[in-house]
């Protein structure tokens, strides 16, 4: 539900995207909130208030990566991609040259 309601604070927000984020928010949520928790020594009746919190940030930083990610120039990520994924290298065909051995240790 908070989700939902801090999406209405977002600009032209796509349904595709506006899944992703709360799924982000809720997943970074899920898994972060028992070790916040544990971490700062909270008491267990703060643990839906960090969780909400947790999301909420969640979701900002998500949103902000996307908006990062899509004014990026194409050239410029192909070049990146390009850089840290090694390209395949031709494979040398090696002649079979067993009919050769055989023909020299005939002679």
């Amino acid at each position: 539900m908070g989700a939902i309601a801090a999406l209405t604070f977002e600009d032209k927000v796509s349904f595709i995207r506006a899944c992703g984020i709360i799924s982000c928010g809720a997943t970074a949520s899920t898994y972060l909130n028992p070790v916040i928790m544990q971490v700062f020594s909270f008491p267990p009746s703060y643990g839906n208030a960090v969780a909400f919190m947790i999301g909420l940030v969640a979701m900002k930083m998500a949103n902000l990566i996307l908006l990062a990610v899509s004014k990026l120039d194409a050239d410029f990520v192909i070049d990146i991609l390009t850089r840290f994924i090694p390209a395949k290298k031709n494979k040398i065909s090696v002649k079979d040259d067993s009919t050769q051995r055989d023909t020299d240790s005939h002679s």
